[in-house]
């Protein structure tokens, strides 16, 4: 996690094409999105120039909200589960292949390895609040952008006028 390049397929093989991924926002809802986002940890500014580059061109991912069935709608409108599309960068990942092709009902179970004699069984719903339960390491942020501009204030960055912001 520490070393985003051994994550990385061999440059031959990155897709001469880049997926292209939306972030589904109303323009006029973009920086309160944004700010809360913000303050839950989830997104923060980043400067253009550190975003990753394929071939010369910035790879950006996508975001949507999709509603939430017990939360259809709040007092401050509806409640929206955060998705991340991360189509875009992940075309230029390794498949990490895992042992979860013996697994009953794969979809529901994963695993973690901690040390070679070491395996955490976890079950999909104990991964249901994982935003919360796991940070990505900083050294991710500039391939974790997404395909919108924000006001810096949005995200703590009052000095900018506009910033990108990432995972």
């Amino acid at each position: 996690l520490l070393d985003p390049s051994i994550a990385f397929k061999p440059e031959s093989d990155w897709p001469l094409i880049i997926p292209k991924a939306r972030v589904f926002v109303e323009p006029e809802d973009m920086d309160a999105l944004a700010h809360a986002l913000f303050e839950r940890g989830v997104i923060g500014a980043i400067d253009d120039k550190d975003v990753f580059r394929a071939h010369g061109r910035q790879v950006l991912n996508g975001m949507m909200g999709v509603e939430r069935p017990k939360d259809k709608m709040t007092s401050r409108g509806p409640g929206l589960r955060v998705i991340m599309n991360l189509i875009p960068i992940n075309s230029f990942l390794r498949d990490m292949i895992g042992e979860v092709a013996s697994l009953p009902m794969t979809a529901a179970w994963q695993n973690l390895l901690l040390l070679d004699d070491e395996v955490v069984w976890l079950f999909s719903d104990d991964q249901k609040a994982s935003f919360y339960l796991y940070e990505i390491p900083e050294v991710w942020r500039p391939f974790l952008v997404f395909s919108l501009w924000v006001s810096g204030a949005a995200v703590g960055r009052p000095e900018l006028k506009r910033t990108r912001v990432c995972s």
